[in-house]
């Protein structure tokens, strides 16, 4: 009983000094505790230096950069032996611009924003061979205005933003990029009357994650403390619940509208599975000179009918994750590129 209320009291202690007056971290409503890495590698002796998103498959680590030669390094979690195989360029088995990487079973999956091609990278074949080993899955119609830079696989399709309507947040496109269902922009009274290029700026930057065999969604804003989950039915998205705790802090001059620098970053990674959601938190300022807006200390899990249930303090930032049944890894660039491993508690 002693036992019990001592977590009990800790957990509220927790609460209250990692939330502190951040608005999103309060509606919670649920303690956080913090936890300490449990192993950390230095990412800058592989030659890994700006990791934008890290996957595993298995015995395998892929790190999508944001910057580099190279858009996919793989690493040997086992032997920690790195080789990057996934160029960006023109030439064959290389990506123009490739702007998303998540995972779908046991393949990477890879989208060029600028073909509009999505391509599957077999990860361990990639490894022993040492050069992207892809399966080209579709070229969306060029004819048509195809799914922009960030999406995540759902059914035979895609959920992506939509760089044509300023009302919109995010949509779902066909296996031949055919817009097929599309689901409201932020309710936020800040938020309306913008111009439309503004508008869907502010919707465009978001993180996506799916569960296929459920057929669900999370889509959740880098610019404010908003999530949606929904579900995919018969090409049809039908939202289930919408969290908005904050509009993005906009300024206005000469007639144009920004963001403003004193408003807090939101939400940096995200991960899926399926029991749960992976939500990485920055709540940092723009301005703020300490560390970048990107480095997120806040962990936060919800089910996928979007109910909180678990919220951790990160003793050592990070700006990408995924997570393994119970253990956590997670990527910084700064102040230095890190590999750092969390085992979460239960």
């Amino acid at each position: 009983m002693k036992s019990h209320l001592k977590s009990l009291i800790l957990g509220c202690i927790a609460l209250v000094s990692c939330s502190g007056g951040d608005p999103y971290l309060r509606s919670l409503n649920i303690p956080s505790e913090t936890i300490t890495p449990v192993d950390s590698i230095n990412l800058e002796e592989l030659g890994i230096y700006d990791a934008r998103r890290i996957e595993k498959f298995d015995d395998y680590f892929a790190v999508a950069n944001a910057s580099g030669s190279y858009y996919i390094s793989l690493v040997n979690a086992k032997t920690m032996e790195c080789r990057h195989v996934f160029r960006r360029g023109r030439g064959p088995g290389e990506a123009v611009s490739p702007s998303s990487f998540h995972k779908a079973g046991n393949r990477g999956i890879i989208y060029d924003c600028t073909t509009g091609t999505l391509v599957a990278m077999r990860v361990e074949d990639s490894f022993e061979r040492n050069e992207a080993v892809l399966d080209t899955i579709r070229s969306f119609d060029p004819t048509k205005p195809f799914p922009p830079a960030y999406l995540t696989s759902l059914g035979n399709g895609v959920i992506a933003g939509n760089l044509l309507d300023p009302d919109v947040w995010y949509s779902y496109y066909s296996s031949d990029g055919t817009l097929m269902s599309s689901l409201p922009s932020f309710n936020y009274q800040e938020t309306q009357g913008l111009s439309t290029e503004f508008a869907i700026s502010l919707m465009f930057s978001s993180l996506y994650a799916s569960y296929n065999e459920g057929n669900r969604v999370c889509v959740a804003s880098v610019l404010c403390p908003s999530i949606s989950f929904s579900k995919l039915t018969d090409g049809k998205l039908e939202e289930l619940k919408r969290i908005e705790v904050a509009p993005p802090s906009i300024t206005s001059a000469n007639g144009k509208s920004s963001l403003s620098k004193q408003s807090p970053a939101s939400f940096q990674g995200i991960s899926a599975n399926s029991e749960t959601v992976s939500l990485l938190y920055s709540g940092k300022l723009r301005s703020q000179e300490t560390s970048p807006a990107s480095v997120c200390n806040h962990l936060v899990q919800y089910d996928w009918d979007g109910c909180p249930v678990h919220a951790y303090y990160l003793e050592k930032g990070i700006s990408s994750l995924c997570i393994e049944g119970d253990v956590l890894y997670g990527t910084a660039s700064y102040p230095e590129s890190r590999l750092y491993v969390y085992e979460l508690p239960q």
